[in-house]
């Protein structure tokens, strides 16, 4: 490269997908959670079915993102029996519950734009270019959003109240599903209940 020509260096973020998954369904249902979720709230997490070479086209394959999206009035309860039964039955086992009150889904964010008029490229004869171009470049990153969210604890089996309201982001929200530790967008603790069950 000739002197005075400078190089740019372009990154992006891709939407990084992949085979393993954050959740493992039984039956319709997680296992292994703090929280049972029912096999329905798949997008909320990100999951989603896609095509992948190498596969037979009858096979569902589903692949696992970080856009997660939960939103207002999305209900969890802590045990499948809370979905499965009439409610006077689910009541003599559900202790724990947490409904989104608001939500912001996850999704890329713009962080910086970059725009230069350098001659970074090279013409169709395989010189480099004498005329400058224009180049823009966005840059993004991970946004996780925000939930809004109301725990619920069972009222010795007379129904649920509400013991706390707390806000979060998306992943966050999914790592209280899973461990029972609540966590503000800083990762300090804000309830740690439902834990250790």
């Amino acid at each position: 490269m000739s002197e005075g020509i400078k190089s740019l260096k372009l990154e992006a973020q891709a939407d990084d997908r992949s085979l393993v998954h954050i959740v493992r369904f039984v039956d319709g249902y997680s296992v292994g959670w703090s929280f049972c979720l029912r096999e329905e709230l798949r997008e909320m997490l990100d999951i989603r079915a896609a095509g992948r070479v190498g596969f037979s086209s009858s096979e569902t394959v589903y692949f696992q993102g970080k856009q997660y999206c939960f939103a207002a009035g999305h209900l969890v309860y802590d045990c499948r029996e809370a979905y499965e039964r009439k409610w006077e039955d689910a009541l003599k086992v559900v202790r724990y519950a947490v409904q989104v009150v608001s939500a912001i889904p996850a999704g890329y964010v713009k962080t910086k734009d970059y725009r230069t008029t350098e001659a970074v490229g090279f013409s169709e004869d395989g010189k480099l270019a004498s005329e400058p171009a224009v180049i823009e470049f966005t840059r993004r990153k991970m946004g996780y959003g925000e939930v809004e969210l109301s725990l619920l604890k069972n009222n010795s089996g007379l129904g649920l109240r509400e013991i706390g309201r707390f806000k979060t982001d998306q992943e966050k929200f999914i790592s209280f599903l899973q461990s029972g530790i609540l966590r503000d967008f800083s990762g300090a603790v804000l309830s740690s209940e439902c834990a250790n069950r």
